[in-house]
């Protein structure tokens, strides 16, 4: 184990790779306004169901909205408040950010090498 860090050591022994590491997803962003009143596996449909709205034109986008709240029960600044944590928290249909931490596991292993 020549030339070997012992935090790489411990991320081998742990069963990760240096690779599997590299990309991490990064933390939700923090949520000004939550909509407490519905549970949050509800809040997640209802951003779905906003996103899908989006996707059609205008007047149509409009209407769908118009839908969501009817058939919720919630305010339209509801409606925003509940897009706005699904926008922060990457609810689905939105992909997971990922950040390439390789930089920063390269100089860690550059200070554990130093020594």
């Amino acid at each position: 184990m020549k030339n070997t860090s012992w935090a790489s050591v411990l991320i081998v022994f742990a069963g990760f790779s240096h690779a599997a590491l590299s990309a991490q997803p990064l933390p939700p962003a923090p949520v000004r306004v939550r909509i407490d009143r519905l549970p949050e596996p509800r809040r997640k449909d209802v951003f779905a169901e906003a996103a899908r709205c989006d996707g059609a034109s205008t007047f149509g986008a409009r209407d769908c909205r118009a839908a969501i709240l009817r058939n919720v029960g919630i305010s339209e600044t509801e409606l925003l408040h509940i897009v706005e944590e699904g926008i922060a928290m990457t609810w689905p249909p939105i992909p997971p950010r990922w950040v390439d931490i390789t930089p920063i596991l390269t100089r860690g292993a550059a200070l554990c090498n130093a020594r």
